[in-house]
């Protein structure tokens, strides 16, 4: 199913053609950073299905590790995604999407940092940090 999504602003938006592969639940501390919220929820698709469809010039890269780029609108500063360079997925901040989908979270990543004041959901797997593929 094809997917539609936007920024706060409207500048930017894309679109996915291939699934949803999974959503995850991120509590690291840079998520929560980049979010300015507990966790980031972030929908994995293939790199090779996103594509921007409009303001793609509106579009900056942060570079927030050594392996991790994310992208946020330059006019609202709206979080758009994280990827690795050498990865072939990426995640798509998952507030950001136009369509809704269904897909039920997968994980919830880094737990060992998550806020002492939010309460991580039973009815997904806790992971201290990232699970081993």
């Amino acid at each position: 199913m094809d997917h539609q999504g936007s920024c706060l602003c409207g500048k930017v938006k894309w679109q996915t053609s291939g699934p949803i592969i999974r959503l995850n639940l991120c509590h690291c501390d840079m998520c929560q950073k980049a979010h300015g919220a507990a966790f980031a929820p972030y929908a994995r698709v293939r790199k090779a299905d996103f594509r921007f469809v409009a303001g793609k010039e509106c579009v900056r890269l942060y570079k927030s590790s050594q392996e991790v780029t994310r992208t946020f609108c330059d006019e609202c500063g709206s979080t758009l995604q994280w990827y690795r360079d050498d990865a072939e997925g990426l995640g798509i901040a998952a507030g950001t999407f136009d369509t809704a989908f269904t897909e039920h979270p997968s994980a919830q990543f880094f737990c060992v940092d998550s806020q002492p004041w939010h309460m991580l959901r039973d009815d997904v797997p806790k992971f201290e940090t990232v699970p081993e593929p």
